[in-house]
């Protein structure tokens, strides 16, 4: 995962904290909203790390299979 990819998620986290302290409930729609975006940060990164321990940059992957895209 990428240093800046992690930054930005453990900032995201800091922020859902702080906003949960603020609006005192979880069901907040601000909260969801918060919680969602950060939820794609994490499953990007998942990712990330997936195609990285199999020895593949997820880019590489991106592009050369693309080109087969109808």
């Amino acid at each position: 995962m990428s240093s800046r990819l992690k930054r930005r998620i453990k900032r995201m986290q800091r922020q859902l904290v702080m906003l949960v302290e603020e609006k005192g409930s979880f069901s907040n729609e601000e909260v969801i909203r918060l919680s969602q975006r950060l939820d794609r940060y994490i499953f990007v990164a998942q990712g990330y790390q997936l195609f990285r321990r199999n020895g593949y940059s997820p880019y590489t992957e991106f592009y050369e299979h693309s080109n087969n895209l109808p």
